[in-house]
């Protein structure tokens, strides 16, 4: 099984678990940053935490397979993110939220292979998001 297969299978396992993961994913990462939390204010429907969450999905999925799209995404987005005050290593670090928040749901669930595909896939994002710095 490839690293993307994995990823798909852990994506695949949280959402038959719970549904839409994009709560818990915030509630995680406004726990580690309140700060953050004030930026959505405006976002009463949670639209735009969806929308960045399938962002990143699409990116999580393109990085496990062939790369194609996160080398102009990443960077771009990371640039975006800091005009709203967002460094660049926080932009990226939220995969690592993600990652996270999918382990504890998964809790048992979660295989040595989960965590050396996403350990792969976080190392791989974070070496794009160095070369566009």
């Amino acid at each position: 099984m490839t690293n993307a297969d994995v990823i798909t299978q852990t994506l695949e396992l949280v959402v038959d678990k719970l549904g839409d993961p994009a709560p818990l994913v915030y509630e995680r990462l406004f726990k580690q940053r309140p700060d953050l939390e004030e930026m959505f204010f405006m976002d009463s429907d949670g639209g735009v935490r969806g929308s960045m969450l399938q962002q990143c999905f699409d990116c999580i999925f393109d990085i496990a397979a062939d790369g194609i799209l996160c080398g102009s995404v990443i960077p771009s987005e990371c640039q975006r993110h800091e005009e709203y005050g967002v460094e660049a290593d926080l932009f990226v670090s939220f995969f690592t939220t993600i990652r996270d928040t999918f382990r504890d749901m998964l809790a048992d669930a979660w295989t040595p292979q989960m965590e050396e595909a996403w350990s792969t896939l976080l190392a791989d994002l974070a070496g794009v998001q160095a070369k566009a710095a």
